[in-house]
């Protein structure tokens, strides 16, 4: 009974397929919606592969995995279930007929929302810290370890998970347990989400912040939080415009989840094991992703009650397995199909195991394909035998115009009248266009090459170069013709059709609206396209020319232009596929002229993936139009497809749409947004939210109104550009034909206006090197380079400098004797000399008098440190007692005999400006150069006279030989000194080959300001009296009054201040100085007055004066 039943089942099926009845069967599946988007892409195209043998209805409802498994439990009214899971012992004891099996791999990504340098990479510890709470913050120094180049935000780090039960967090918590213990035992791996009430079932509720409904609300809250991470399936990953880490695999590999890191994992488990399921989490093997999982089918092996829906279930199982498009399909959305081996498989242990009512599916499978091969063969036969006698006749009859045909086209294609020899193109310099006058040079002296370019000029200068140059301007043949600087590798190799349809546009396609097509040309093995030359540009470039102002009615003459050779172009049957105003170029005559329209079709023909291939097009161009993004202009049908369709007539109308916004708002398309959100979100929105660029309220009605209908989403309800023409007409019905003399005039004013900025340019350019030349000579050059780049010299502190005054102390009696023109030039050899060892040590030297230099060290040092100033200090002073590189310079021992120096210093505390007057001054707003002026006046020329501060700072370098000298009092302070005589070792840095430029820094100098007032008087120098100095044996020194100094040998221990030259007393009574103030009568007296405080004025020339003040009024003031 039952071999008869079986006989007769496998008759009706049988005679079904032969005789071509179209059963309707309807093939119901239920699972998770991790592989959705495979099956997205698999049901329409196994439909259309079953479309001749049966009436095919594919359902799948994506639902959570325990939802799934239930209702096929249930045996309700589907086929199969799909989950990430293996079902568990106890489930396959309830229900032994069922069998699960895997049908393709793949990965959980971690999505992240941050803008960084690099991509993120995590380890799996730090995923597992993430999820558990460890790490709370980005910027923890963990994350830092594996990504060293990445500036991480200071923001907590906001945690994401799924809301409902799924299988990507099966396989996410499968792999965190794996990893970590502690997770193993307090979470485990898991699916559930959230309760009813919004309550984790396992998931740690204080480190979670948010869960997403399926992955379209995990992707939607990525997006919306900044900082934020989440875990999705890897279709979403190419869906959803994110961010994706990198993750380190078990070797120390951090690798991308795709299906070639899954198919490593899959290749790797599957050699180790021969179950039909098992987890690929973690593997050992390089190349491999460690969060990844079977999807899996479960059915029902001999319990399918519907055997058609059985049969064409195991027939799409096979198909999806081994069929090149599904596999491939699958590798599109990030998903591994499954190795021979599982194939293998899945066919022995499942698909051929499968029986409906008694009946075999595998064996009817097989026959069905057996079948349907005989049946196509039939077909074709038929095909064949009626179109042979056909083809006889029609070859008989026309045979002769065929043949002549042939033979044109072959005369026609072997002339290459479509190629023009490079050296016929006679190349000129276009006056009226500046970017292309260097260009063109390169063509006139030699032909060989578009990059033989960097020969004659830099990188640099030739990217720049290139930026402007659209067209390379020519002579050929009487016509203005220019090269299309576009690298196009389809036209390197042509083929016949490209080469006969290269001569039917040449000869028979011409707009004025359109740029003609002349040929191609050849350098160096390289074709580029010749095209008829327009001056003025690219339509982009003459929107963004703020010297243009564009009246709405010269708006809509561009506009029509561009309409009519679009409308030319459709009615001629060619699809431009690329418009934007960047491929719009604009004559002499102001005409707009439809470029790069052959291009597309010459590329395509005969090929159905038109837009697919056309994306190459502009890749190789060598010039940059500064495009942010060609998708804005492409339509949202094209880019759902990703590429993979046919441009259209009505895609042309969406870029006209956006062109059209573009002329009126004179912006880019979507530039309201490019602040705020990247290309890739702008493209989503594009084709998910009908976002469309902003439409400006100065803008027409009925040019709003043209764009609205010509950039809806529905390419059927867009207008042809015969209808959208007659729609622009009525705003201006009457073309003006002065537009040309108007804007002819506008030209030439533009032009003029051109060359009266270039010559104040020039002008700009030499003051300011004359500006250069002045400053740095009188001012620090630190400053100098401050002051002409515009940046602040404004600043509150004060600063550790060291200040040298080297005084001009014996003229003999051979100086006074010499003429004034020989006096200056014995004062400019020791100038010169002087400001070689300066230039050595980077310090700054001005004249405080005729015969005294004062020099300050420290000015660009931006560490500030005392020590190092300190021993700059000494060692440059000590270089003058040594005349140390006198060989290097103008200047002789002779001279130095002759012009004695003394040298004294300080290092100490103060502050610099600019003092704003007629002739601006640079300033030292402390007591340092009265100071140092005292040290070099009371010294000889064998010594150097420095502060016991000083003394102590150099000590510790224990290189310098320093004795002990005595008081000195200036301005009511005294300062004991020390002689400096000599030092061990030299400074280690010899002199700069040439005057160094260094770069200034405005925290590294304190800067402040003082009020304009009368010039400012450098003050009288006081009376300096010695305590127990020891002095240099010279009888020649002598006080200001003739009398030889006198010397105070001791110092009473209870002396604490020395007034107006005598010595001062603790029992004292008599009044005392404290700070900067002098108390007489019980009321305070400045011993200085106070300078004005006022902004410095940068339009004028600073000079360079002396200020002397107390430190403590001083740092009050600044």
């Amino acid at each position: 009974m039952n071999m008869k039943r079986n006989l007769n089942l496998y008759i009706f099926f049988t005679f079904t397929t032969l005789n071509g009845v179209m059963a309707k069967v309807a093939l119901k599946g239920i699972g998770t919606s991790f592989p959705n988007e495979v099956y997205k892409l698999w049901q329409p195209s196994f439909t259309v592969y079953r479309q001749n043998y049966v009436d095919l209805d594919l359902i799948y409802s994506a639902v959570d995995s325990t939802e799934a498994k239930q209702v096929l439990y249930n045996n309700v009214d589907v086929e199969y279930a799909s989950v990430e899971g293996i079902i568990s012992e106890q489930e396959q004891r309830e229900h032994p007929d069922l069998v699960e099996f895997p049908v393709m791999g793949g990965a959980v990504a971690l999505g992240y929302n941050m803008q960084l340098e690099e991509q993120l990479r995590l380890t799996m510890g730090q995923i597992v810290g993430i999820y558990n709470g460890t790490y709370t913050h980005w910027h923890d120094p963990a994350f830092k370890v594996n990504n060293p180049n990445v500036t991480f935000p200071n923001a907590s780090i906001i945690v994401i998970a799924r809301a409902d039960k799924s299988g990507s967090t099966d396989i996410f918590t499968h792999a965190l347990s794996e990893v970590d213990s502690n997770w193993n035992e307090t979470f485990g791996y898991f699916s559930d989400g959230i309760d009813a009430n919004g309550n984790p079932y396992k998931w740690n509720a204080s480190v979670i912040k948010y869960y997403g409904m399926q992955t379209d609300g995990v992707n939607g809250l990525l997006l919306s939080f900044p900082n934020s991470i989440g875990y999705l399936s890897i279709a979403d990953v190419h869906e959803w415009v994110v961010h994706t880490a990198l993750v380190e695999n078990d070797i120390g590999e951090y690798q991308y989840p795709n299906y070639k890191t899954v198919q490593k994992a899959m290749d790797y488990f599957t050699a180790l094991t021969h179950d039909l399921n098992f987890p690929i989490t973690h593997p050992y093997v390089s190349g491999s992703y460690p969060i990844a999982g079977f999807t899996h089918f479960i059915v029902y092996k001999t319990n399918m009650t519907d055997c058609t829906a059985a049969k064409e279930f195991v027939r799409y199982v096979y198909w999806a397995l081994t069929d090149s498009a599904a596999r491939h399909e699958c590798e599109l959305l990030g998903f591994a199909p499954l190795n021979v081996d599982l194939v293998n498989r899945v066919q022995k242990e499942v698909l051929e195991q499968i029986v409906c009512n008694g009946v075999n599916m595998w064996q009817l499978v097989l026959a069905d394909i057996e079948n349907e091969g005989k049946v196509v063969d039939d077909a074709w036969k038929t095909q064949v035998a009626i179109a042979v006698p056909i083809v006889v006749l029609l070859l008989g009859a026309f045979g002769g115009y065929v043949l002549y045909q042939r033979i044109k086209y072959w005369k026609m294609i072997n002339s290459s009248d479509w190629h023009i020899p490079i050296e016929d193109i006679v190349f000129y310099q276009d006056t009226r266009n500046n970017s292309t006058s260097r260009a063109s040079s390169i063509f006139t002296r030699s032909a060989r090459s578009l990059q033989s370019a960097q020969n004659s000029m830099g990188r640099d200068e030739l990217d720049a170069l290139l930026e402007k140059v659209l067209q390379w301007p020519g002579k050929w043949s009487g016509f203005d013709i220019g090269i299309r600087l576009l690298e196009i590798k389809g036209l390197q190799n042509l083929t016949k059709p490209i080469k006969q349809e290269m001569l039917l546009i040449k000869n028979k396609i011409s707009h004025p609206n359109i740029v003609r097509f002349f040929g191609l040309t050849s350098i160096d093995e390289e074709r580029y396209v010749i095209g008829e030359f327009c001056r003025k540009g690219c339509l982009a470039d003459l929107l963004q020319d703020n010297k243009i102002t564009m009246t709405n009615d010269f708006k809509l003459a561009l506009a029509l232009d561009v309409c009519q050779g679009m409308l030319f172009l459709h009615a001629h049957h060619f699809v431009h596929g690329s418009l934007k105003t960047h491929v719009c170029f604009v004559d002499n005559k102001w005409t707009v002229k439809v470029g790069d329209w052959e291009f597309l079709h010459l590329l395509t023909l005969g090929n159905e993936n038109a837009a697919y291939l056309a994306q190459d097009i502009y890749t190789n161009t060598l010039t940059k139009q500064g495009v942010r993004c060609k998708d804005f202009w492409v339509a949202p049908e094209i880019l759902r497809a990703h590429y993979r369709c046919q441009y259209t007539y009505q895609s042309d109308v969406y870029s006209f749409a956006l062109l059209l916004q573009e002329i009126y708002s004179q912006e880019e398309p979507y530039s309201e947004h490019i602040g705020t959100s990247s290309t890739d979100e702008i493209i989503h929105a594009i084709c998910s939210s009908n976002l469309r660029p902003k439409i400006q309220l100065d803008i027409p009605v009925s040019i709003r109104q043209v764009m609205e209908i010509a950039w809806t989403d529905n390419p059927a309800s867009r207008p042809s550009f015969e209808q959208m023409l007659k729609l622009l007409k009525r705003n201006n019905p009457l073309r003006k034909s002065v537009m040309d003399s108007v804007i002819q005039s506008m030209e030439d004013y533009t032009l003029h206006l051109e060359e009266c900025v270039e010559e104040k340019n020039v002008e700009l350019e030499s003051s300011k090197l004359l500006l250069d030349t002045v400053m740095s000579s009188i001012i620090p050059s630190q400053i100098a380079n401050a002051i002409t780049h515009g940046e602040s010299l404004d600043q509150k502190d004060v600063k550790i400098l060291g200040v040298i005054c080297l005084e001009i102390m014996n003229r003999d009696d051979e100086f006074n004797e010499m003429s004034s023109t020989e006096k200056l030039k014995k004062l400019n050899s020791v100038c010169s000399y002087i400001d070689l060892l300066v230039e050595k040590y980077s310090a700054f030297r001005y004249s405080s008098t005729g015969s005294s230099f004062t020099i300050v060290v420290g000015v660009g040092d931006e560490n500030g440190n005392e020590s190092v100033i300190a021993n700059k200090t000494a060692h440059l002073c000590v270089d003058f007692l040594s005349r140390e590189h006198i060989e290097d310079s103008k200047c002789s021992n002779e001279d130095l005999q002759i012009l004695q120096l003394s040298v004294g210093a300080h290092v100490g505390t103060t502050s610099v400006g600019i003092i704003e007057t007629d002739t601006p001054q640079f300033v030292l707003l402390s007591d340092l150069p009265e100071v140092v002026r005292s040290l070099s006046r009371s010294c000889d020329a064998t010594k150097v006279h420095i502060t016991k501060q000083m003394g102590n700072m150099i000590r510790p370098f224990k290189n310098f030989f320093i004795e002990r000298s005595g008081l000195l009092i200036v301005k009511g302070i005294e300062y004991e000194t020390c002689w400096l005589a000599g030092r061990t070792n030299k400074y280690t840095f010899g002199l700069p080959p040439k005057k160094e430029k260094r770069p200034f820094s405005s925290s590294s100098l304190m800067m402040s300001t003082v009020e304009k007032s009368s010039p400012v008087s450098t003050p009288p120098v006081e009376k300096v009296k010695f305590v127990s100095e020891t002095r240099p044996e010279n009888g020649n020194q002598k006080m200001s009054n003739g009398k030889q100094p006198k010397f105070i040998t001791e110092i009473p221990n209870g002396s604490s201040k020395i007034s107006n030259g005598k010595l001062k007393f603790a029992n004292d009574t008599q009044n005392s100085e404290n700070g900067n103030l002098k108390v007489s009568n019980n009321k305070p007296k400045h011993l200085h007055p106070k300078r004005k405080v006022t902004k410095q004025r940068s339009d004028t020339l600073p000079d360079v004066i002396e200020d002397s003040v107390d430190m403590n009024e001083s740092q009050t003031s600044i």
